[in-house]
């Protein structure tokens, strides 16, 4: 059994953040993770849907983002949220919900078999996704970063309560097939 300290340390560690294992280390890639939270879209308070929507857009056009870990981001009806440059993976587990977005004009999911997975951290609760991903353009002139693939994870990670030793060996499990 953990102690609550080491829960929280862990958690503190993993649980706001889009873990990414890269290839090499020296790549210059653009995250971004957000989490307007389920309330937004259920109560829509002063319109926040709308604008939730328009800010997504408009950080997706201003910045040069590859990967984008969004949490309980509940309502792509309106899609033009999404520039067309992005793609959607999701994941959901009851009504806890994770999509991850990529910059197909530069990434595409990984031919590889086995290169993705969707599951949850708890039963019925906090979707993960495990997605690798092929630099398209490695033959380019100017890609001297030398990174031809990524591993991402995109996920909902629990709050420290509920967060648990096996919590890691199921998203790293998926990296291991």
């Amino acid at each position: 059994m953990m102690s609550t300290s080491s829960q929280l340390v862990k958690s503190r560690l993993l649980g706001s953040y889009m873990l990414l294992l890269l290839t090499e280390l020296s790549a210059d890639l653009q995250f971004l993770q957000w989490n307007p939270h389920w309330q937004c879209f259920a109560w829509n308070q002063n319109d926040c849907r709308g604008h939730a929507q328009s800010a997504l857009r408009a950080m997706l056009q201003d910045s040069d983002i590859d990967f984008v870990n969004l949490i309980e981001f509940d309502d792509f009806s309106n899609v033009t949220a999404i520039p067309d440059t992005y793609a959607r993976l999701q994941s959901t587990c009851g009504r806890d919900r994770v999509d991850l977005l990529y910059n197909t004009s530069r990434w595409r999911n990984s031919s590889l078999g086995g290169a993705g997975q969707v599951g949850c951290m708890i039963s019925e609760d906090r979707p993960f996704i495990v997605q690798a991903f092929e630099r398209i353009d490695t033959a380019t002139e100017g890609s001297s970063d030398g990174l031809d693939g990524v591993v991402v994870i995109g996920a909902h990670f629990p709050h420290p309560s509920r967060f648990n030793e096996s919590l890691s060996d199921d998203l790293v499990l998926p990296l291991r097939l």
